[in-house]
């Protein structure tokens, strides 16, 4: 009947709703996290990508929920309603709906290349730093150590 022959598509629909309210749940925790972590000296473009990462984030998790949510609406409208066309325009707007999400996950793996790239810089100029200032303590220590044996 009704539910025997839409009962994959509901399970399948219905795991993807489940895993896009989680999805939700987890970004919205991860940014709170990362605002009251991050610290008055983060700088603007790292909370700017935060803040996009955060967007693209919530998208794609909200469109998990949508189109598990349009699965079972396609097996509704094609095996009770026998309606091929309504499921054609379905299983298109599913096709449309997670081809948006593959672009947003391919500028999200982007972005986190980029934050990482950026990352790398800041640590080596600090590293430099940090070698720049052991040598500076080095030289002082060598021309006090002089004075101090007399």
């Amino acid at each position: 009947m009704l539910v025997r022959e839409i009962l994959p598509s509901l399970l399948f629909g219905g795991s993807l709703v489940a895993l896009g309210i989680y999805l939700l749940q987890h970004h919205r925790r991860d940014s709170r996290r990362w605002l009251t972590q991050a610290s008055e000296e983060s700088d603007r473009v790292e909370k700017a990508i935060q803040g996009r990462r955060y967007i693209r984030r919530m998208q794609v998790s909200a469109l998990l929920v949508f189109v598990g949510a349009l699965i079972p609406l396609t097996d509704w409208a094609l095996a009770i309603l026998k309606r091929p066309l309504i499921a054609t325009l379905l299983v298109l707007l599913i096709l449309g709906v997670v081809l948006w999400i593959a672009l947003l996950a391919l500028s999200d793996l982007f972005d986190a290349n980029l934050s990482k790239a950026r990352s790398q810089a800041k640590l080596k100029q600090l590293k430099r730093h940090q070698e720049e200032l052991v040598d500076e303590l080095q030289r002082y220590h060598d021309r006090k150590l002089p004075e101090t044996d007399r």
